[in-house]
């Protein structure tokens, strides 16, 4: 499996603050997928987005905090794992009462800010969306999911217009993201090569 290229920098939702933790103005956040390593990106990123979809009821003193964050960046003074979740401080917040307003806040992480993993891994978020073409140069589909099998994903492809009209039907083509199938992965062209046919089934 090879890869060229890079998609350009945008921001990815890796999580969300589930509540506050201890006095001082930490907040636990619950990343969506540590398989796909939204905790690595929040303990790698310096400065969170933070995006409130919709008001909550603070108390009147901390409401104005709370105004200036809702879709504002925030800087991290420290992340850390604990258990299946993360705790974090901002330099915005310092105390309880704060803290407890950000409940529910959606946390987004700039691309540019992942950590760099090793040859042959992947950003879920960067796979989805790619193009892909099997090996006689038939358009299969578009990522649009992974699914996570535990020994490996599986990509979740929608059938080209073609295909689905030549099958009658618009059957979604799940391909297990394995080297076997999965021959390379071009970032930079937005597209994937597999060996797979529109008529199997996965």
């Amino acid at each position: 499996m090879n890869t060229t290229g890079t998609r350009a920098d945008r921001f990815i939702e890796v999580g969300r603050i589930t509540g506050a933790y201890g006095i001082r103005g930490w907040v636990k956040v619950k990343p969506y997928a540590a398989r796909h390593l939204s905790g690595r990106a929040l303990l790698a990123a310096k400065r969170w987005q933070l995006i409130k979809e919709r008001p909550l009821r603070p108390a009147q003193h901390s409401a104005r905090a709370v105004d200036a964050w809702t879709g504002s960046r925030v800087t991290v003074l420290n992340a850390k794992p604990r258990h299946d979740a993360l705790i974090a401080q901002f330099a915005e917040c310092a105390e309880r009462e704060t803290a407890l307003t950000l409940k529910g806040g959606r946390v987004f992480v700039r691309r540019a800010d992942f950590l760099e993993l090793p040859k042959d891994e992947y950003y879920w978020t960067d796979l989805i969306g790619l193009q892909v073409i099997n090996t006689a140069g038939e358009i299969l589909g578009i990522v649009r999911n992974l699914l996570d099998h535990g020994a490996h994903a599986v990509l979740c492809v929608e059938p080209h217009a073609s295909n689905a009209a030549s099958a009658g039907q618009n059957r979604e083509l799940l391909i297990p993201f394995v080297n076997a199938y999965i021959l390379e992965v071009d970032l930079g062209h937005h597209q994937m090569i597999v060996d797979w046919r529109s008529d199997w089934d996965g």
